[in-house]
């Protein structure tokens, strides 16, 4: 089993965690590739929040066919094609956010803040679980 963190916008995580849906470009393809079912993933929410949310355990993998976040029925295309379906396993409620989101361990733990989607080190996700607890 394998842990991974998921990096986007409020907006897209209000939704996709209300519908158990996150999605990512062709780019992160390969990582994509290698999510297995009941992997883990963390629910990271960009600025102004700059933490960890939330995770969830995933069901299945999907591709897109139809425009599903915001932005992709603004613009009438598939941008984020590649979805992973998933259970939130724990979650802070949405008003506590800014307060109670847990932040990204030290870089030294090998996190890719510019990466939307990557696999997180075993004893890093064991560190962000223990502190949801």
């Amino acid at each position: 089993m394998s842990d991974w963190l998921a990096i986007g916008p409020k907006e897209n995580w209000e939704l996709g965690i209300k519908r158990g849906i996150w999605g990512s470009t062709e780019r992160y393809y390969n990582a994509w590739d290698k999510v297995k079912k009941d992997d883990l993933v963390f629910f990271y929410v960009t600025k102004p929040i700059k933490a960890i949310v939330g995770y969830g355990a995933v069901k299945t993998k999907t591709r897109a066919t139809k425009p599903f976040w915001q932005q992709e029925i603004k613009d009438g295309e598939v941008l984020w094609p590649l979805q992973l379906k998933f259970d939130v396993v724990k979650l802070i409620p949405l008003n506590q956010w800014e307060y109670k989101g847990i932040p990204l361990p030290p870089l030294s733990e090998g996190i890719v803040r510019q990466s939307a989607f990557q696999m997180l080190k075993d004893k890093t996700a064991k560190g962000i679980i223990k502190k949801f607890k």
